[in-house]
């Protein structure tokens, strides 16, 4: 998925761009399947809100408003 390639912090309109397409196809997924999506720091914190250490996981779900909200990060040693 196109939307998950890197985008620099400093392309504030790349960033953008990147958490509307990834939220919309988040979106989709039905809310009982679990998925993992891949990608790069600056991506989930576009997409999350969250600034994530390298090797490390954001788990997120999908609110009743629409809203992605993070449950939890997960460091891998």
């Amino acid at each position: 998925m196109p939307a998950l390639n890197q985008v620099y912090l400093a392309d504030l309109g790349g960033m953008k761009e990147t958490a509307e397409k990834s939220g919309k196809f988040m979106k989709t997924i039905p809310a009982n399947q679990l998925t993992i999506l891949v990608s790069h720091v600056s991506n989930i914190l576009a997409i999350a809100g969250v600034s994530l250490s390298s090797g490390e996981m954001a788990v997120v779900h999908i609110d009743a408003s629409g809203s992605i909200v993070v449950d939890g990060r997960i460091k891998v040693p």
